[in-house]
């Protein structure tokens, strides 16, 4: 009996242990907002464009400045290591995964401040594979008419779709990487900013593109909305567009089931959850301040999944300096799975 009592004993310390640990209250939380580690700095002139989660936790980031693709450690190492380079442009700019560790990248030209307009017959979409210890580089297509090719997403990994956007023509296009072809799916003269003064970021319309759910998230800057396009996973829309907030300069967005997470050039990163808005107002709520939050993308790899990782450039508001953060949104509800500590 009482060694009985005894295991009881031992048992529900133990337990108590572990649900404490459980629920042991964020630290890393200042005023309500999450905090967040600096990875790199980009040195001058290079800026940080987009980015994605290799299989072995690295970082792969995409510039401006420089026709280049970068890899960082986030383990602390302060080092970016150049992958490769595409001569035959002068900027990198959006990134998506199809296969593992087989990504497919965005490269054109681009004149930056104060003019920020892309040119035509510049624009390319590359295969990057580093399944090895080998880099293997391959042109999939190019695309002539499109001007500034900068937000792109997964839209069908098994079919090897994904959905480009033209920042300044508004026009969405689907490649099909696999067969190496292209063709536009979706255009409105609301995203159309060819024909905008060139000043400021006028000619940025539709930005971020992020495809979850059975639609395409996007961001379009020069009219200052986040908003969705119902879409099939061939691609193909099935609604036009529905904007759902204002925001003083979005930039990118990253969705995860029923959370968007943003970039906003002015102040940071900011959350929308899409569920629990009321009475068709969709609700945002600061995460982080971080002036020129231009990308940001949750981590895919083994460990990595409550990580997020955001990029800044400074420049873009007339400020100084890029580079890689990381967040840790371990005992949040941000993502599935990572509430519990």
């Amino acid at each position: 009996m009482l060694s009985c009592l005894f295991i009881s004993i031992i048992l529900s310390t133990f337990l108590c242990r572990c649900y404490c640990q459980d629920v042991v209250p964020r630290t890393n939380i200042t005023n309500g907002k999450l905090e967040y580690a600096s990875l790199y700095e980009f040195p001058t002139p290079v800026s940080a464009a987009n980015l994605i989660q290799r299989s072995n936790g690295k970082i792969l980031v995409t510039t401006q400045g420089a026709p280049a693709l970068y890899e960082i450690d986030p383990t602390g190492h302060d080092v970016a290591r150049l992958v490769t380079t595409f001569s035959e442009h002068e900027n990198t700019f959006g990134i998506a995964e199809v296969e593992p560790d087989v990504f497919y990248v965005t490269a054109g030209n681009y004149t930056h401040a104060p003019t920020w307009k892309g040119t035509q017959n510049s624009n390319s979409i590359y295969r990057v594979n580093v399944t090895s210890n080998v880099t293997h580089i391959s042109k999939v297509v190019d695309l002539p008419e499109a001007y500034t090719l900068d937000g792109s997403t997964t839209i069908n990994a098994e079919t090897g779709l994904i959905m480009v956007g033209d920042t300044q023509s508004g026009i969405l296009y689907l490649i099909n990487v696999f067969h190496q072809t292209y063709k536009c799916v979706f255009y409105s003269q609301l995203l159309n900013q060819t024909a905008s003064s060139p000043s400021e970021l006028d000619h940025v319309g539709i930005n971020g593109i992020s495809y979850a759910q059975g639609y395409l998230y996007y961001t379009d800057t020069s009219r200052h909305t986040f908003g969705r396009i119902a879409m099939q996973d061939t691609g193909l829309p099935v609604g036009g567009l529905e904007d759902l907030l204002s925001l003083p300069l979005p930039d990118d967005i990253e969705v995860d089931n029923d959370i968007a997470i943003l970039t906003e050039l002015q102040y940071g990163l900011i959350v929308v959850h899409l569920k629990k808005s009321r009475g068709g107002n969709v609700q945002k709520t600061p995460l982080t301040d971080l002036p020129g939050a231009n990308a940001v993308k949750w981590g895919s790899a083994p460990g990595a999944h409550c990580d997020l990782y955001a990029l800044y450039n400074r420049k873009i508001i007339n400020g100084t300096g890029s580079g890689l953060v990381r967040l840790d949104a371990r005992g949040t509800d941000l993502r599935d799975g990572c509430s519990i500590l």
